[in-house]
This record gives C-alpha cells, structure tokens and sequence, in this order.
C-alpha cells in the first residue's frame, strides 16, 4: 500500500471512529498522521519539490477543515458554528488560491492562516492546536 493511501486510510479511521469520543483526539491525531506522510522525496527538482509542498500543504488544509467540521459535529460542538464557519472558509480560499497560483500561492495563503488563528478564540485555538502546528511547520518549510 503507498503512503499517500495508507495515510487517507489512518484519517479515515480518525474522523470516523475518534470524533465521538473527543474533539482532542482528532485533532491530535491528525497532526501525528500529517507529520508522518509529508516527508518530501529527495529525487525531485526543484519544480518538482515545490509543486510536492503545496500538495502537502492543500492536504494539511484538508485536514484543517476536516478537523474542523469534526469538532463542530460533536455534542456539545467543541468547535462553535461561528468558528468552523471562519475555519471553512480559510480553507476554501487556501485551496483555490494554491490551485489558481500554483507557484506563488505562500504570501495570499499564509495571510489568510494568520488571520485565521488571530481571529479564533483561545478555546478554539486549542482545539486546533495539533492541526495549526503541523501547517505551521509546513509552511515553515515552503521557499
């Protein structure tokens, strides 16, 4: 089984059978998934690097939304329709943007996640707290 597939099979699980029992446990486990299957291949140039990245980073989006939509679908929702709604739509603009400006996406889509976390309450924040980290080094990483 590739990596890619093994890796959608893990959140799988997670957004399905973890979600229930705690909101925490979804986002943490989806940073520990994330983090395991975005090591870049070291044969690739360049372009090839570059266009791998923002694979990555259109995944971990992915997730953040997923992650999102999880804790809000949870009873109590552990993340308010208000900030899933904020969450949502940074991620709608995030992907759009990496696939309508494929090689300079960063600045419009790192605005927009710092605008994010500024704008989410401290108690949302926490709940995200596992998925931010693992974008946040991402990008850290993105020329």
């Amino acid at each position: 089984m590739k990596l890619r597939s093994l890796c959608a099979a893990l959140l799988t699980a997670l957004a399905l059978y973890a979600v229930p029992i705690s909101g925490a446990v979804v986002a943490t486990g989806l940073a520990f998934t994330s983090a395991a299957c975005a090591h870049t291949p070291p044969n690739l140039t360049p372009e090839a690097q570059a266009a791998f990245k923002a694979d990555q980073v259109l995944v971990r989006v992915g997730e953040l939304q997923d992650a999102a939509i999880a804790l809000n679908k949870t009873t109590p929702p552990a993340l308010s329709d208000r900030d899933a709604v904020m969450v949502v739509r940074f991620t709608t603009l995030a992907m759009k943007t990496i696939h309508d400006v494929p090689s300079g996406w960063k600045v419009t889509v790192v605005n927009a996640y710092t605008t994010l976390k500024q704008n989410l309450p401290p108690a949302s924040k926490t709940q995200l707290a596992a998925v931010f980290d693992t974008i946040d080094l991402l990008l850290a990483s993105v020329n």
